[in-house]
């Protein structure tokens, strides 16, 4: 158990902008009164006992991206909070070949997971964009995407099994053919967040590596029949493993980080696209950029090759050469350490995404962006605002914004806290959801309800009643219980 200031300040915050401009200012408002870091099952089930006992809140960190504020370390009315760091529960376990199934400690961080995998020749698939600095149990109990979830689906999907400790006993789960008939804790604990309790280790069921691998990359004239052949390239197989469409503004930057810069050979290729597809704008910010992976058999990859193609042409898209999606996939892990530069630097830089059904994308779309200008305006600032899509499935689509602005100092919590009511309530009004892939944490909790029936809330509570009937774990974070 560690008291000093400095570990009680790092295993406070997460990875947000309040909680990045919150260290830049020195200021940290909530801060736990210990962390510890528990090595075995034992170990976590004699801490979470002494807290339940004692009437002491307990934050799981697992990883410490979280971005809306999951990590905040509330009291809520307990004699005090401790931060509970699964960072030694982080042993690769065994792979059973025959089943493909593989368990973790739950605090494995991603790189060290996919390397003991690959090893034996599997992998799980999961490459979130906080990939590097997250951790297993952090997967599971946010119920986080990656880049690749149209092939390989999320970690919770893929959960075969778990330990968890509650404040009412240890959970020990593992899927059985029986389990299909009936309603399972694999259904319940991804997406709670550490507010039942602490996962100890993850069983999850992994796949070969595939031989053959493609990117192919598209630009299309707009951004309308860009979304088009995305929903088709999600609804029809082959599946891509990853499939992405940028707006315009998105589309400048990601040309620009894979080599084809304004002036240089991106230039040369929007006139010669805009003469061959019938641009409409004297500028590139018409067209929309689609990157997509295939991953399989070479076989299975050149069916989606051809397919990919074949759609591209439907909606009048050009095709790109291959290495600018490569270019992307060697620097997606990039661009959360270009944010904390550009928050270190003084920036407002903010995302937020919704899950958003394929004939209401316009409505939503439109409204997010009316909030930043609404936001921007009111603040006398010009703001760059890019989106994309990504995770499509047969229903609808993430929808993911990305919103860069000078920051006045001594501002930057009273302008947060306006962009994020702004754009949340604009969303959540225009028929999307307050969050695709970041969670609900403390950030979206006054929206997050909206879209539930009241009967599944009371049920909620009911659940956390029974496994956490103190509140201690995570407090004030996912679904209200009062």
């Amino acid at each position: 158990m560690r008291h000093d200031d400095r570990s009680r300040l790092l295993g406070s915050i997460g990875a947000s902008y309040l909680d990045l401009v919150r260290l830049r200012n020195h200021e940290a408002p909530d801060l736990a009164d210990a962390i510890v870091e528990p090595g075995s099952l034992a170990e976590v089930e004699a801490l979470v006992q002494w807290a339940d006992r004692e009437g002491v809140a307990l934050v799981p960190r697992s990883g410490g991206t979280s971005v809306v504020g999951g990590l905040d370390p509330l009291r809520d009315g307990h004699r005090a909070v401790v931060v509970v760091s699964d960072q030694r529960l982080s042993r690769p376990g065994s792979i059973l070949l025959d089943q493909r199934i593989a368990s973790f400690g739950a605090g494995i961080l991603g790189p060290e997971l996919e390397a003991h995998l690959r090893a034996s020749g599997f992998t799980l698939g999961h490459f979130p964009q906080s990939f590097e600095r997250s951790a297993l149990g952090g997967w599971i109990a946010a119920r986080s995407f990656g880049q690749e979830s149209t092939r390989y689906r999320t970690p919770a999907d893929r959960l075969e099994g778990f330990t968890l400790v509650t404040p009412r006993g240890t959970i020990r789960w593992k899927r059985s053919e029986g389990s299909h008939d009936s309603p399972d804790p694999g259904e319940v604990v991804p997406g709670s967040e550490g507010t039942l309790g602490i996962l100890v280790d993850v069983a999850v069921r992994v796949e070969p590596i595939p031989p053959s691998v493609d990117w192919l990359a598209a630009l299309f004239p707009a951004w309308s029949p860009g979304v088009e052949a995305m929903r088709q390239l999600a609804a029809q197989p082959p599946v891509p493993a990853v499939l992405r469409l940028s707006d315009g503004e998105e589309t400048d930057l990601t040309l620009a980080e894979s080599g084809w810069e304004m002036g240089g050979p991106y230039e040369a290729f929007r006139r010669v696209a805009k003469a061959l597809l019938g641009f409409h704008s004297d500028g590139p910010r018409a067209a929309s950029l689609m990157i997509v992976s295939y991953a399989g058999t070479p076989a299975e990859v050149d069916e989606g090759r051809r397919h990919f193609r074949a759609l591209r042409r439907k909606f009048g898209g050009a095709g790109l050469p291959s290495r600018v999606g490569q270019a992307w996939e060697h620097s997606r892990f990039r661009t959360p350490y270009l944010r904390d530069d550009l928050i270190e630097r003084g920036w407002f830089v903010e995302t937020f995404e919704t899950f958003v059904a394929w004939p209401g994308l316009a409505q939503v779309d439109a409204a997010a962006r009316g909030a930043v200008r609404v936001w921007a305006e009111h603040r006398g600032v010009r703001a760059y605002v890019g989106a994309h899509l990504s995770h499509p499935e047969d229903r609808g689509t993430s929808l993911y914004f990305t919103v860069i602005a000078p920051q006045p100092p001594g501002e930057e919590e009273s302008s947060w806290k306006a962009f994020k009511q702004l754009t949340s309530e604009a969303v959540v009004s225009a028929g999307g959801t307050v969050s695709h892939h970041h969670g609900i944490g403390r950030y979206h909790r006054p929206w997050a309800t909206q879209s539930l029936p009241s009967s599944w809330q009371e049920g909620w509570k009911a659940l956390k009643s029974r496994w956490d009937p103190n509140g201690i774990m995570n407090p004030g974070k996912s679904l209200p219980v009062r």
